[in-house]
């Protein structure tokens, strides 16, 4: 290779390193700066309430305007009285059994107007009572049962054999259980407590419907026997509310008045009572 075939060469490759040696770096974009820096920043977002039934202003710590549709879940337990009825003066069963224990449980469902300050109700529950009786009261019972012999089979004997006689003793009532289902309407009523604020409500109502279910009883020398048994019931109550982020808590008494209508003694065997409860719930 000669000298002027090198330098050629050489001055080829200069001429093509140039541009690209001579090519600035690019810069990169500086922001656009919108509004005026010294302007206040902007406020931050509200916080929301968890519950509808809670907001941050005392004054709206009732229950929201505009007709709101609501449900709440409820548990109520207590006592059941019982007592003869007024209405059959033959009936034994009401007259004899002892105060006993209530537990229901339900859910109501509220239509407030739009103050939110009523509202109407319907009430589906379940419940449950168990009362005791007089042991000393013996009642007549025709009844298919065991006689304590055999047949001719070697079987144990069942014949129909009446309690109550002079020569067959009544039968002795241990206890009486009953599970209703319930389903009601009724009206509640709201006012503001004395202590507005920490948002607590009161709220009164009343509300009346029928019970339908079964009655079951136990025996001290026969085996239980069942009936079918439908009621009416009445009744006012009072609460308390306590409107949370999760919902408005409340707890309450109730006053019950019920009259239930069964034939478990082969005649009229009604029952009267008066129940007074302790209700917690949470409406949401």
């Amino acid at each position: 290779m000669n000298i002027r075939t090198s330098l050629a060469g050489l001055f080829a490759m200069l001429m093509a390193a140039c541009p690209a040696l001579g090519q600035p770096p690019s810069a990169r974009p500086v922001p656009e700066i919108v509004g005026d820096p010294l302007a206040a920043p902007a406020p931050a977002d509200q916080i929301v309430p968890a519950s509808r039934w809670l907001s941050q202003e005392p004054a709206g710590c009732n229950a929201p305007e505009g007709a709101p549709i609501a449900a709440e879940v409820y548990l109520r337990n207590g006592a059941s009285i019982p007592f003869s009825s007024s209405f059959n003066r033959r009936d034994a069963l009401g007259r004899d059994m002892t105060p006993g224990y209530l537990i229901q449980g339900g859910i109501r469902t509220l239509f407030y107007n739009e103050p939110a300050d009523r509202a109407w109700v319907i009430d589906a529950g379940i419940s449950h009572v168990s009362n005791g009786h007089d042991h000393n009261r013996l009642y007549a019972l025709r009844v298919i049962d065991f006689t304590g012999e055999t047949d001719i089979t070697g079987q144990p004997e069942i014949a129909l054999i009446q309690f109550g006689t002079p020569t067959t003793p009544g039968v002795r009532i241990r206890d009486t259980d009953r599970t209703y289902v319930n389903l009601g309407f009724g009206r509640d009523y709201y006012w503001r407590s004395f202590a507005d604020d920490l948002c607590r409500h009161v709220r009164l109502g009343w509300d009346a419907g029928g019970t339908y279910g079964a009655l079951s009883q136990e025996y001290n020398i026969i085996k239980h026997r069942t009936d079918v048994i439908g009621g009416v019931y009445g009744g006012l109550h009072g609460d308390v509310e306590f409107p949370t982020e999760w919902g408005a808590w409340f707890v309450g008494i109730r006053w019950e008045y019920a009259y239930t209508w069964s034939d478990i003694l082969q005649r009229a065997s009604d029952i009267q009572e008066i129940n007074v409860s302790l209700t917690l719930g949470l409406r949401y």
